[in-house]
């Protein structure tokens, strides 16, 4: 407990150059994480289908 995050260098020139900090938010912390990571949940389980898509096409009309 207490010990600082290992930033990978890349990141940090990364955040360095489009002028943002990186902080490491705490574990199930939902007021800092939640609202970053509700959209994924509702494209993995709405949008994507479980069988395998044709076309780009294909899902450019199921995302209509």
């Amino acid at each position: 407990m207490g010990k600082m995050p290992l930033w990978h260098p890349r990141f940090l020139e990364f955040a360095k150059f489009y002028g943002f900090n990186a902080y490491a938010a705490k574990v199930r912390h939902k007021e800092r994480k939640g609202k970053i990571e509700r959209p994924f949940s509702w494209i993995e389980s709405d949008l994507l289908p479980r069988e395998p898509l044709r076309s780009l096409a294909e899902l450019n009309e199921k995302r209509r």
